[in-house]
């Protein structure tokens, strides 16, 4: 998925990546984190999530952070992953800030089908074409980490208990209606 591609591409700038979870941000200072940039010289900077960090809190910590690194580490590419768009401030989205957006589409029914097929075989779980078609079915709206981590139980449980599984919280996902008094 995303995070996965954002390392990748990282230690394709060349060596060390530098990797944090967005939620740890409003622990960490720009005086800090210029300290790690500075002592262990990362080839880039992941940040991960950016959308679970409280950015209304640390929002202009961020935008300070993102104008520190580029008069201080220009050659340190920032890469960002986002779950939801949306929550983020568009003082984050004005050009300048962020230079190039790529977004990940969740998998369609055939990549699904093919992708529990590969991990299927990975953990040694023996599908039958009509298993495999109905776990793509389930699996739909799921991104690739949500169908990887599902193959993962299937090597442990039945597969009818992961689907139930999987039902019931899809379910309890669902926002429930407000309720009126009438």
């Amino acid at each position: 998925g995303k995070s996965s591609f954002a390392v990748a591409f990282a230690k394709g700038c060349g060596g060390r990546v530098l990797q944090f979870d967005s939620t740890a941000l409003p622990l960490i200072g720009v005086k800090e984190l210029g300290f790690l940039l500075d002592t262990l010289k990362p080839s880039a900077l992941v940040l991960n999530d950016i959308d679970r960090a409280p950015v209304e809190k640390i929002g202009p910590r961020l935008l300070y952070l993102f104008e520190n690194l580029k008069q201080k580490h220009p050659d340190v590419p920032l890469v960002l992953t986002v779950n939801d768009p949306s929550k983020l401030d568009s003082a984050l989205l004005r050009p300048g800030r962020i230079d190039k957006a790529i977004e990940f589409k969740l998998p369609g029914q055939a990549e699904r089908e093919e992708l529990i097929g590969a991990l299927a075989t990975r953990h040694a779980i023996d599908l039958s074409t009509e298993a495999l078609s109905v776990i793509a079915d389930g699996t739909e709206g799921l991104s690739h980490a949500y169908v990887a981590h599902l193959m993962e139980a299937m090597a442990h449980e039945p597969v009818a208990v992961v689907l139930d599984d999987m039902k019931a919280l899809r379910v309890l996902a669902v926002p429930k209606a407000e309720s009126k008094d009438v």
